[in-house]
C-alpha cells in the first residue's frame, strides 16, 4: 500500500516536471523592446518637438505693436519687450507683463462692420435706395401703446399691462 502511494507521487512529479516550457528567445524580447520605444518616440516625442518648435518660431516673429493671443485665452497688444518678457495691452490703460512664452500666437485685429454693411458694398441694398438700416427684427409702423415691435420679429404683441387691466 505505501509503494503505491510513492509510485503514484513519483508520476505525478515526473508529469509535472515534463511539461514543456515555453521560453521567448532574447531575440524577440529585444526586438519587442525596440518596437515599444520607436512607436513611443514616433507618436509622443517627435510631435512634441515640432509643436516646440513651431511654438518658438511664432514667439520669435512677435513684435511690439502686434495683436496677440496669450495661452489664456488673452487678446491684447503688445507695448514692451525685452529678454524672457513682454507687457501686453489687454484694455485701455490696463497692461499685464508675461513671460514670452505665454505669448501664444498673432491674431488679426477684429473687423468693425455694421450689420447691412455687406449688401451696400454689392449693390444690392435695400428696395428703396435710401440709407435705410437693415434690422434683425421686424419693426412696426405703428408704435402705439397697445401695438409695440417685437424683438422676435413674429409680430405677436406684449401682454397689457396693470393699467389697461383695470378697465376690462
Amino acid at each position: 500500500m505505501p509503494h503505491t502511494h510513492i509510485t503514484l507521487l513519483s508520476n505525478l512529479l515526473l508529469a509535472v516536471t515534463s511539461t514543456k516550457k515555453t521560453t521567448t528567445s532574447p531575440t524577440g524580447t529585444i526586438l519587442f523592446l525596440v518596437v515599444i520605444v520607436a512607436a513611443g518616440y514616433f507618436l509622443l516625442i517627435r510631435p512634441q518637438k515640432a509643436r516646440a518648435r513651431k511654438a518658438r518660431q511664432v514667439q520669435s516673429s512677435i513684435e511690439v505693436g502686434d495683436e496677440v493671443m496669450l495661452t489664456s485665452g488673452i487678446i491684447g497688444q503688445v507695448t514692451w519687450m525685452e529678454n524672457d518678457r513682454a507687457r501686453v495691452e489687454i484694455a485701455p490703460g490696463t497692461e499685464i507683463e508675461v513671460v514670452k512664452q505665454a505669448l501664444g500666437r498673432k491674431v488679426a485685429p477684429p473687423v468693425t462692420s455694421t450689420y447691412g454693411e455687406e449688401e451696400e458694398e454689392d449693390g444690392s441694398g435695400s428696395a428703396s435706395g435710401g440709407d435705410d438700416a437693415q434690422l434683425p427684427f421686424a419693426v412696426a409702423a405703428n408704435n402705439s401703446s397697445e401695438e409695440q415691435a417685437s424683438p422676435v420679429g413674429n409680430g405677436t404683441t406684449p401682454a397689457p399691462d396693470s393699467e389697461d387691466r383695470e378697465g376690462t
